[in-house]
């Protein structure tokens, strides 16, 4: 039987890697008008960063780490640890919750907190005390 060590696993892993971000880097560019300012450089650190960001939460496939990285356009780089979105850490945090589900509810709570000035208000779905 054939065994594949975490080691080569990791390193098999990135060229695919690197392709994935280099192609995020381009949408980025691509999708977000502040970014228009960004060289590739900097939209690949910024997007390896997001990547980084994503799969410490559990986050692992291309689609959800794109819309983490919207999210983050949105709120910030650092909306996942930010103090003034609690709600963001309930979710990240909810093992319960798979990847998708998790995705649908940030996405949502950024739409939230978007068009509300009071930025600690998570969205009703996320609310399960009342």
């Amino acid at each position: 039987m054939l065994r594949i060590t975490a080691l080569q696993m990791a390193e098999l892993g990135g060229p695919v890697r690197a392709q994935f971000e280099a192609r995020a880097a381009a949408y980025l560019m691509r999708v977000d008008t502040s970014a228009a300012a960004l060289t590739r450089e900097s939209a690949l650190r910024y997007v390896q960063a997001a990547h980084a960001d994503a799969r410490r939460h559990g986050i692992e496939t291309e689609l959800g780490v794109i819309r983490f990285m919207n999210v983050a356009l949105a709120l910030g780089a650092d909306f996942a640890s930010d103090p003034a979105f609690p709600w963001v850490q309930e979710v990240l945090g909810d093992t319960d919750l798979n990847e998708r589900l998790r995705m649908d509810l940030l996405v949502s709570g950024a739409l939230v907190a978007l068009r509300q000035p009071d930025t600690d208000a998570a969205p009703e779905t996320l609310d399960d005390d009342e």
